[in-house]
């Protein structure tokens, strides 16, 4: 009796490539390295491991120390060779601020804001150590472009300013 033996099989690299394979078993992986994505074939198509599929990452800025309202001078630049879209924006800071003012802190991509409507900032409400926003006016990022962060109102004592850009593959 002759029978036919297949095995899965793992497979790298662009996901031009991973397009063009058509595994004959079930289960078969393959990693692309371009997109950093993971996919397994279901025996008649590629699988996004991971729900939908779409890079979700974070780029983080930090500030220690006594807050000061200046534009940022620290940039972060998309070097993937992807484009993503910003959906969230979390802020936080270790000393929380007194009244009368909160924290708000603008998002800046090349130099303009992400946030066309100034009222969709993050702010962190006097007393609070923590503040956020989903409502982003602008939020492509695209390949070379970069990220800086201004603090636009100080809420004193508030101090040791970290904030958290949650970005998704689009």
């Amino acid at each position: 009796m002759v029978s036919n033996i297949h095995q899965r099989a793992t497979w790298t690299g662009t996901d031009a490539e991973r397009t063009a394979l058509t595994p004959d078993v079930a289960g078969s992986t393959f990693y692309c390295t371009d997109t950093d994505l993971a996919y397994w074939w279901d025996g008649a198509a590629w699988i996004a491991m991971g729900g939908s599929g779409s890079i979700i990452k974070e780029v983080v800025f930090t500030r220690e120390g006594a807050l000061s309202a200046d534009p940022g001078a620290t940039r972060v630049y998309n070097t993937m060779g992807i484009s993503f879209n910003v959906t969230k924006v979390l802020i936080a800071v270790d000393t929380v601020p007194n009244a009368p003012n909160s924290v708000i802190v603008d998002v800046h991509k090349k130099g303009v804001t992400i946030f066309t409507n100034q009222a969709h900032r993050p702010e962190i409400a006097v007393g609070n150590n923590e503040g956020e926003t989903t409502t982003i006016d602008i939020p492509a990022w695209v390949d070379d472009d970069y990220f800086t962060v201004d603090i636009d109102q100080i809420g004193s004592p508030a101090s040791d300013l970290t904030v958290h850009i949650t970005i998704e593959q689009s």
